[in-house]
């Protein structure tokens, strides 16, 4: 009998060996073939880090939220600097309304519903928790004390708490893992 234990990865079947190095968390997704990450057109994969989409409509964020949900998807979450930096690219490549007055920030996932300034992101978890808390210059200030949910700056990737209804043009949805 083989002492190696089979490990699904998006339906790829690993076998780990008793030398299989047990420091490690994640599984490499580079060795993935592309197909397995590849599994919607209209999401770009990055491995390691996700699947993301912008939306360039006008979409206030709870209008933003339903999209993404509709999709099978959520508001984006990030959870680190290299997503902030991935999610800048992709906005910056998404071209949202071509010669339109285009806001410096666009929905994601995080809010401060449940209690004030204590912000969380859709799945519950703090920003620290979910790895990620750095925010835009002078940011969270609660502007007219009605600034309840989340956005990031289509540039630098900072973060910036907004009116709920605020419309903005933009959001980006991230599938869910697994």
């Amino acid at each position: 009998m083989s002492s190696a234990l089979p490990l699904l990865v998006f339906g790829q079947a690993y076998f780990l060996t008793p030398a299989f190095n047990t420091q490690s968390v994640a599984p490499n997704f580079t060795s993935l073939p592309n197909n397995d990450l590849t599994k919607r057109d209209d999401y770009t994969y990055t491995p390691g880090i996700g699947a993301h989409k912008v939306h360039t409509q006008l979409a206030s964020w709870s209008d933003a939220w339903v999209k993404c949900r509709d999709e099978g998807a959520h508001l984006a979450i990030v959870n680190s600097q290299a997503e902030s930096k991935l999610i800048v690219q992709l906005l910056a490549k998404a071209d949202p309304v071509k010669g339109g007055n285009v806001a410096d920030f666009v929905h994601i996932g995080f809010h401060d519903l449940y209690q004030k300034n204590q912000w969380v992101t859709i799945k519950g978890q703090s920003l620290f928790e979910a790895g990620f808390s750095e925010w835009y210059q002078g940011e969270p200030n609660r502007l007219d004390g009605n600034e309840h949910c989340g956005s990031i700056h289509r540039r630098d990737g900072k973060l910036n708490d907004q009116s709920c209804t605020s419309k903005m043009t933009g959001f980006v949805c991230e599938l869910r893992s697994a």
